[in-house]
């Protein structure tokens, strides 16, 4: 599918925490040209994001490509690719998590294969390529998050409260727009709290500030 335009452009919302919508795919569509958010995931439970593409040229400052909260159960979030059409339009965040916590620390859910990459020519704010906010019971592979320029509070990856997840073989960067740019100088992980699993074989970027 090609989906076009709209405030969001693939919208699933549950009835709430007690009434999750259940299993629900979303997969090999081209997401362009939405205002807001590429896709929207709330009250979820099993859900699969897989081999999407997420690119707006939109200019809203607090736009999102993949956002999703309280989705529960046995997730995956597969191959996707959020990326910027231009230099004046970018993500605030290219994926978000909050409150999605895994069935169990022996079986956990997988984020992997995606290209996720945030902010914009000469953003001084703070932007993310991928937050973790309470998504517990991850498998982060072989991601690779990048912010384009960014203040000294952008991250490529933020985690917070993030227990039992694992972190391998990703590539978490903040890069400067061009050569000429002198922005670029936030973290490329940024670890507030949370019980780490495992973390082995990353590689962290960061233009002008401290990598982790």
């Amino acid at each position: 599918n090609r989906v076009v335009g709209g405030s969001y452009g693939i919208y699933s919302y549950g009835v709430g925490t007690t009434s999750l919508e259940e299993g629900n795919v979303v997969s090999n569509n081209t997401v362009v040209d939405f205002y807001y958010m590429g896709i929207y995931n709330y009250y979820q439970d099993g859900m699969t994001v897989s081999q999407n593409s997420v690119t707006s040229n939109s200019t809203f400052t607090t736009m999102y490509g993949i956002y999703s909260y309280y989705s529960m159960g046995d997730i995956e979030y597969v191959g996707n690719h959020v990326y910027p059409t231009a230099g004046t339009d970018g993500f605030y965040m290219a994926m978000y998590f909050s409150q999605a916590v895994g069935n169990d620390p022996f079986d956990r859910d997988l984020i992997a294969n995606n290209i996720l990459i945030a902010g914009r020519q000469g953003e001084t704010g703070t932007v993310y390529g991928l937050y973790m906010a309470n998504a517990d019971m991850k498998n982060i592979y072989h991601n690779t998050c990048i912010v384009l320029d960014g203040g000294v509070s952008a991250r490529a990856v933020y985690v917070s409260g993030n227990d039992g997840c694992d972190y391998v073989n990703n590539i978490f960067a903040i890069l400067p727009w061009d050569t000429n740019s002198t922005y670029g100088n936030g973290n490329a992980m940024y670890y507030a709290s949370g019980a780490l699993f495992e973390s082995n074989n990353n590689n962290f970027y960061s233009n002008g500030g401290t990598p982790i």
